[in-house]
């Protein structure tokens, strides 16, 4: 069901869902088609993640000292 509102909304979800599995695991190593997308943005959040948690260890008042 939720699959089915996703694809709706977001036609490269639909794309993604049709893909051979080839096509899947290309695109993630590629960084090519909705897998490739995908797979980016996660490593985005991931490199935004560490950077965060290393601000917080150095800053645990969430502040830089000034």
């Amino acid at each position: 069901m939720i699959q089915k509102e996703l694809s709706a909304s977001n036609p490269n979800t639909q794309e993604y869902a049709r893909s051979s599995a080839l096509l899947k695991m290309l695109g993630r190593a590629f960084g090519f088609g909705a897998a490739g997308k995908l797979e980016r943005a996660r490593f985005k959040v991931s490199y935004k993640r560490e950077q965060l948690a290393e601000f917080e260890s150095l800053h645990p008042n969430g502040r830089p000292e000034r």
